[in-house]
């Protein structure tokens, strides 16, 4: 039997919550099920319909809260949210499929340049992200070195690949090469052979554009590599954290930075941020979206850093957008700052 994972995930997980008894007040806290605690330290966000509990550090989407409640595996949590909500299970294999009349067809031509990008397949990039965990030696480099914090890593879906091989296993078992192929995680030489994308180890931040779809998925490999971060292959990208601009007030304050390392930094200080992901331009879409609010750029503090700087702070006044660059010496970068700040 075959579960509609997505859909079952789309259930509004506050009404979940009420079906398992567990009670929340209006900021939707709730105490922990998991652990004993006085004060509340659950939390639902029914923007992203996900939980998480910053007592215990468990979180995740609506199957995961009925199985860590009811003590379930994943098939039965399914069944149980099925039969609550009046939802039917389906047969085949439909959960790993996808519509094809509307994407582009497979040919190598597309995927050796990089400049025809083709649909991101967001269904398998959700689905690698319920697969893969955050790990132990992750966590060590985010919060130990990078002094960043459970909740903004669990918050912005970071997770992490112990194992590349096993995690093609998972993948080329579970999909069609075709698919992975046009997804961006296999690649296809001359010969027509195709070859891993990723074929490290390393950290893994999804990228969700305006309107909160995962578009893209970016790693950075925990060994020192040609490219410090790796997007998909032949994916077109927004972004990072660009789909926390959509209930921003006009006028706010916006921080513009250069990668994932950096926005997730302000985050935990409470400011919005997002970051570009490695280009030379901004994009005509990226613009109109930053147009609403006033931009602070927090570029690296070098050379390279404080040129871009100075290029996209004109872009975005040509614009008459009211943009500044902020000055962060002597520190390298807005991270090193904010952990010598403590």
């Amino acid at each position: 039997m075959k579960h509609n994972t997505d859909l079952l995930n789309s259930i509004n997980i506050l009404e979940v919550a009420e079906k398992l008894n567990i009670e929340f007040n209006r900021n939707n806290k709730a105490l922990c099920f998991i652990h004993n605690e006085a004060q509340p330290s659950l939390s639902f966000e029914p923007k992203r319909n996900m939980w998480y509990c910053f007592g215990c550090g468990v979180g995740g989407n609506v199957i995961k809260l009925v199985q860590e409640k009811n003590n379930m595996s994943f098939h039965d949590a399914c069944v149980w949210l099925e039969k609550n909500f009046n939802l039917p299970s389906f047969p085949g294999d439909t959960q790993y499929t996808f519509e094809k009349k509307n994407r582009p067809t497979i040919h190598s031509k597309v995927h050796n340049d990089s400049k025809k990008a083709t649909r991101p397949d967001t269904e398998l990039y959700k689905a690698i992200l319920e697969y893969l965990e955050l790990s132990d030696r992750a966590k060590d480099y985010l919060c130990n070195v990078r002094n960043l914090s459970d909740g903004v890593l669990y918050k912005n879906g970071i997770v992490s690949i112990e194992d590349s091989k096993k995690f093609y296993e998972w993948l080329r078992k579970t999909y069609s090469d075709s698919r992975l192929l046009e997804a961006g995680l296999l690649t296809e030489d001359p010969c027509g052979t195709y070859k891993n994308h990723w074929w490290m180890e390393g950290i893994v931040f999804p990228y969700f554009n305006y309107s909160g779809e995962i578009i893209n998925l970016q790693i950075r490999p925990y060994k020192e590599t040609k490219s410090k971060y790796i997007f998909l292959h032949g994916q077109n990208t927004c972004m990072y954290n660009e789909n926390s601009l959509l209930d921003l007030d006009n006028g706010s304050t916006v921080f513009l930075c250069e990668g994932a390392i950096d926005v997730l930094s302000l985050l935990k200080k409470g400011f919005c941020a997002v970051g570009l992901p490695g280009v030379p331009t901004l994009k005509k879409e990226w613009i109109s979206i930053l147009s609403r609010f006033n931009i602070e750029i927090v570029f690296d503090n070098d050379a390279a850093g404080q040129r871009a700087a100075e290029k996209h702070k004109q872009a975005l006044r040509e614009k008459n957008i009211n943009v500044r660059i902020r000055d962060i010496s002597p520190y390298k970068d807005i991270n090193e700052m904010l952990v010598a700040e403590g």
